[in-house]
């Protein structure tokens, strides 16, 4: 510890890693909640559990890291932490961890009733209550060991008061291997039941590769897992960093993992504004527009053909069909496509 240089403060670095990925799940919560809307389907309980479960993520990141155990030292040299500050830290972080199960938790059972949302079958519901059961149950169960780990339970952050303590590398062997394989046992579970769907083999292939994206969250409990192992506990301030970095991405990416399959709307939404921008731009575009004196014709490329948005001009809007358009570099006037007013 001497010879560490007391001024290194890696505070910063864990505020700007923890910032990204809490926006990022974020934007995907607000996409998912928006897609909903757009279908006109209410909020289900497979939502309301993935916002409980994105707000002890944001907590987790708020209050634990960036919010709080920064400014007191978090990223910085034991020797360079005040006592009482270390103390304070050590509650945050004792807190942090309570909070980063029971976020996992709340977002393994939204995925959970996603899926059974999504196929509805007695054997299918069967399997997600069990599996559930073993999420809750291994929930409760890291909570409690979390709590009671010193006995008294002060310990665990009073550095100050005899205290017997567990094991800390197996508490956390002990907690990772179970998340890791119920994460693979969930992201397992809808796969054989898209393939009975009756749709085209890439469509599975697409489907699959969505619910299999939760994968990148088990390769992200690996690499939290590495870093638990690795924490020296003589200067807990900063080689905890790590730890708080990767598990507030890692819940934050589970949130944008159980967010990714329920999007297709939204992003359909979006592929027709774009279509609906571009064919608009091409139409009345800068350079391929020409007139004719009262009727105004256009040059449609390829690109065109396969839809006509609504434009609106003054008071009406008109509407071509996509059969309107036929060849690579076909002529179409005003007076060959349908009029429809008042939509």
């Amino acid at each position: 510890m001497s010879s560490v240089d007391l001024n290194d403060d890696r505070g910063p670095s864990i505020n700007r890693s923890i910032s990204a990925v809490i926006i990022l799940s974020s934007i995907a919560l607000a996409g998912r909640l928006t897609a909903r809307r757009l279908k006109k389907v209410s909020l289900g309980s497979s939502d309301y559990i993935l916002i409980v479960g994105w707000l002890m993520a944001l907590a987790l990141a708020a209050m634990s890291f960036a919010g709080e155990a920064v400014p007191l030292g978090l990223g910085k040299h034991l020797m360079a932490v005040s006592l009482d500050n270390v103390e304070t830290l050590l509650k945050f972080l004792f807190a942090a961890n309570i909070l980063y199960t029971m976020s996992l938790v709340a977002i393994k059972i939204s995925i959970l009733q996603l899926y059974r949302s999504i196929f509805p079958g007695r054997g299918f519901t069967t399997t997600t209550s069990v599996v559930g059961a073993g999420v809750i149950a291994w929930g409760i169960a890291v909570v409690l060991v979390s709590i009671f780990q010193c006995n008294p339970v002060h310990g665990a952050w009073d550095l100050t008061v005899p205290a017997t303590c567990i094991t800390l590398p197996k508490f956390y062997l002990g907690n990772a291997v179970p998340n890791i394989a119920m994460d693979v046992i969930i992201l397992a579970l809808p796969i054989p039941n898209v393939w009975t769907l009756q749709m085209s083999i890439r469509q599975k292939y697409v489907v699959s590769g969505l619910f299999l994206l939760g994968g990148f969250v088990c390769v992200l409990s690996g690499i939290r897992l590495h870093f638990l192992l690795a924490l020296d506990h003589a200067d807990i301030t900063y080689s905890y960093r790590f730890v708080a970095i990767w598990s507030t991405i890692e819940v934050n990416t589970a949130v944008m993992s159980a967010c990714l399959p329920t999007l297709r709307p939204l992003a359909k939404e979006a592929l027709m504004m774009f279509s609906s921008l571009s064919s608009t731009i091409n139409t009345f575009g800068f350079s391929n527009k020409s007139t004719t004196g009262p009727n105004e014709t256009y040059l449609l490329g390829p690109k065109d053909r396969s839809v006509f948005q609504r434009l609106s001009t003054s008071n009406e809007e008109y509407v071509a069909r996509p059969e309107s358009v036929k060849a690579d570099s076909a002529r179409v006037t005003v007076e060959q496509v349908d009029v429809e007013r008042g939509h």
